[in-house]
């Protein structure tokens, strides 16, 4: 299995630091894409490179993809949790914005996933969404994989949250203790957009 991350411009030393984390947690070593690999993809985001990792794993290996802003908080082996599974996921939170998205884009909302996690068998379900780009919904890439999935018929199997926490200002308490609290194995530091920020957060974990 191949684990792959993301992280360009000002995200690149977040996305070293969390690799090296996921690397210790999981034994698996991390390829972190930056500038000098994503730049000639001439991409609208970063995040669609996710997309494009053919050349990227040449001998067709699984993929375990994860965003540069998320934090390993506990040891997990992905390879057992892929298994034989094409696609292994973690639901997206239901709110009015998930569920606006999947009416405009003709997705079933109880299987619409969050993409910062994505342990990968099934390559058809990134490289078919490929043809979406460069926009498709509000969040970068995750539609369009969404969609993918949904029109090739691949049918994720899903872990639990804790595996793609997702924290939000507003309504998350950020504290050490608290975020400790939540038990979770990744904790994803979504809809924070100051990597520098959640750096700091990441070294108090």
């Amino acid at each position: 299995m191949q684990a792959i991350t993301i992280g360009t411009g000002k995200w690149a030393k977040l996305a070293q630091y969390s690799a090296a984390r996921m690397a210790e947690m999981t034994g698996l070593d991390v390829m972190v894409l930056g500038d000098k690999e994503v730049g000639p993809l001439n991409l609208s985001h970063p995040s669609w490179a996710k997309c494009w990792l053919e050349q990227f794993n040449p001998t067709d290996k699984d993929l375990f993809i994860v965003d540069a802003d998320i934090w390993c908080m506990k040891e997990w082996n992905p390879v057992t949790a892929l298994a034989d599974y094409p696609l292994v996921v973690v639901k997206d939170e239901s709110s009015d914005q998930v569920r606006a998205e999947c009416r405009l884009y003709g997705l079933d909302p109880e299987k619409y996933f969050n993409t910062g996690l994505m342990l990968v068998h099934a390559f058809s379900a990134l490289y078919g969404a490929q043809r979406y780009h460069p926009r498709f919904g509000r969040w970068a890439e995750q539609t369009a994989i969404n969609k993918a999935v949904q029109d090739w018929k691949i049918e994720p199997t899903y872990l639990p949250h804790a595996y793609n926490r997702l924290l939000w200002p507003g309504k998350d308490d950020y504290g050490t203790d608290a975020l400790k609290a939540l038990g979770a194995v990744n904790l994803h530091f979504a809809s924070m957009h100051d990597p520098d920020l959640i750096l700091s957060y990441m070294k108090k974990l």
